[in-house]
């Protein structure tokens, strides 16, 4: 799963090191998600700095998405013995923004502007 986090109006991608092989649906919101008015960088964090975001409120929204998941909100990260609740264990806008439009174009319900969809 492809993990990213949000904070303010930006998203960023948390790249996680053995991640070699090409995501779809990692591209899909790449390519989506500036289309919507979200700003998309790309980035390393330490675990340390994510947590001290999420428990400062910095970081509101987290979310992971996957070929089989489309996109899934994160509401609690645990890491050493203690739980790190994110946006009260509710899915976030982004997320649910970036779900129903990915979902939209799968099934016909939005135009596919990007060349997507094949009929076969």
């Amino acid at each position: 799963m492809i993990v990213f986090l949000r904070a303010g109006a930006y998203i960023k991608l948390v790249t996680i090191r053995f991640i070699t092989q090409r995501v779809i649906i990692r591209d899909s919101i790449l390519t989506l998600a500036p289309t919507l008015g979200y700003e998309v960088s790309e980035l390393r964090l330490d675990i340390d700095v994510i947590l001290a975001d999420i428990a400062s409120g910095k970081i509101t929204e987290v979310f992971g998405c996957s070929t089989a998941a489309v996109v899934s909100p994160v509401g609690t990260l645990h890491y050493k013995e203690k739980d790190y609740v994110i946006n009260q264990n509710q899915t976030g806008d982004v997320a649910k923004h970036l779900y129903d439009q990915l979902t939209g174009i799968q099934y016909g319900r939005i135009e596919d502007t990007f060349g997507w969809i094949e009929t076969l």
